[in-house]
């Protein structure tokens, strides 16, 4: 983000850039490829102050006066960024949950099937499932003097 308006933005409040934006930060690309004029950033921060990005807009026009902006641009920031960390919350939940449901698949399976080698093959078969890897990712080694058998069936 160096050499960017973003750079400005990091760590602080809202940064504005009325005209000439392209000019002022020519290490920026982007910018001078799409002639940017105008910029207004905030930092995006969950409800702990932790930064999870940056909430701007640009023009290819220079917007001389920032007044309205500088009153709307915070609460989009806030609402923003608590949805971001809602739908962060979301997800941990969601992968708490199957986890939850993985580990209660497996222990009804261990109940129910009596050996070891088929327990193990469920196991690394919903283990493969839970974390979305194709079946012959998980291996055991049977013997260390000899190479790794794939005990998950479908391989």
């Amino acid at each position: 983000m160096s050499g960017t308006p973003c750079e400005n933005v990091v760590g602080e409040s809202l940064c504005s850039h009325s005209c000439d934006v392209w000019k002022s930060f020519p290490e920026d690309k982007l910018l001078a490829d799409l002639k940017i004029e105008s910029y207004i950033g905030i930092p995006l921060n969950d409800s702990s102050n932790n930064p999870l990005g940056i909430l701007l807009a640009m023009h290819d026009k220079p917007i001389n006066d920032f007044a309205d902006a500088s009153l709307t641009f915070p609460l989009f920031a806030d609402a923003v960024g608590a949805e971001m960390e809602r739908q962060r919350y979301d997800a941990q939940l969601q992968w708490e949950t199957e986890m939850v449901n993985a580990s209660r698949d497996i222990v009804m399976a261990i109940n129910d099937i009596r050996d070891f080698k088929s327990i193990l093959n469920f196991v690394l078969k919903r283990l493969c499932q839970f974390m979305g890897w194709p079946v012959g990712h998980l291996y055991l080694r049977e013997d260390v003097s000899t190479s790794m058998v794939p005990l998950a069936s479908g391989i």
